[in-house]
């Protein structure tokens, strides 16, 4: 996928959009490339390094033990286990033909040096979906 395809994608997420030209092109750049088909396991359930996916075509499923979650082109997963230091808590598996940025640590850290801009942004956004979250909680009668 050409740089400039990841960068559209990375520039209408939630976790992205709105970045500067410079640090999507950065993030397209420099961050693995994975391609997977049906059934690769692209996350390990005991993976123990922090990184964050960004689903850039095709699908893959988070499996959970009851459930899983399809994920999509455009869809980030790992985002505050990234900011955390901490892995994704679940495998992923692919459920077509597909591709996934993944962002690791060393990258996330090179992105907080070099654009400042971009930890307030993530901050500003964590902030806004915690207060979200409370605000959804608290109108639920008990």
């Amino acid at each position: 996928m050409k740089i400039d395809e990841i960068t559209s994608i990375l520039d209408k997420t939630y976790s992205f959009g709105g970045q500067s030209k410079a640090l999507l092109n950065v993030l397209a750049f420099s961050a693995q490339k994975l391609e997977f088909s049906t059934g690769d396991l692209i996350v390990k359930s005991d993976d123990k390094t922090a990184k964050c996916l960004v689903m850039l075509k095709g699908r893959a499923f988070i499996q959970k033990k009851e459930t899983s979650i399809e994920l999509r082109a455009g869809d980030i997963i790992g985002n505050l286990a990234l900011i955390n230091d901490k892995p994704i808590k679940y495998a992923i598996i692919g459920g077509s033909k597909g591709e996934v940025l993944i962002i690791d640590r060393v990258l996330f850290e090179k992105l907080a040096n070099d654009f400042p801009e971009f930890i307030t942004f993530l901050k500003d956004k964590v902030a806004k979906d915690l207060h979200n979250k409370v605000s959804n909680l608290s109108m639920i009668e008990l």
